[in-house]
């Protein structure tokens, strides 16, 4: 959590200089620098950790599933191939990892969504509480096209980097 809390506003920067890249927005940011400068002086610094709340509230559920998924699912390929877990094939610890990671991600992804929604709004809070954020995407937009939208670029960001860090 204090890593999320030191990097957070790098995470708004690049969430708008994305954004300023997909829309041709009006603020034109010349680098991360400069970024961080033009928000700051133009929306205060409390602008660079907009959404963080969100972040915060999806992290350790993230974590828990990821870690007690990946943990069930090693148990079970052990008991199925009645081997020590030192005896498990790299295959399989990977392929466990992957379905954690996988797990773990599509139920937290929605919290990405209010964070990347409070990150790229200009001006006052948009959404008065991630709550009122999570049924207001969801009653205007959707499952699909609002809470998780953009859920399978994720899923390939995620897979080799859990992959390889679960196994």
């Amino acid at each position: 959590l204090t890593a999320v809390a030191c990097t957070y506003p790098l995470d708004t920067v690049r969430a708008r200089m994305a954004l300023q890249l997909e829309t041709g927005a009006a603020t034109a940011y010349r680098g991360v620098g400069d970024a961080l400068f033009t928000i700051t002086k133009e929306e205060g610094i409390t602008a660079l950790y907009r959404g963080i709340f969100a972040t915060m509230l999806g992290v350790t559920p993230y974590a828990g599933l990821k870690f007690g998924t990946y943990e069930i699912m090693k148990k079970s390929m052990r008991e199925w191939l009645h081997v020590d877990e030192k005896d498990l094939p790299a295959w399989m610890r990977v392929a466990a990892g992957s379905a954690a990671g996988l797990f773990a991600l599509t139920f937290v992804y929605p919290f990405d969504v209010v964070r990347r929604r409070y990150q790229t709004h200009k001006g006052g809070a948009r959404y008065p509480s991630v709550f009122a954020a999570l049924t207001t995407i969801l009653r205007e937009e959707g499952i699909s096209r609002g809470l998780y939208r953009g859920l399978s670029l994720n899923y390939i960001k995620t897979l080799p980097n859990v992959a390889i860090y679960m196994s």
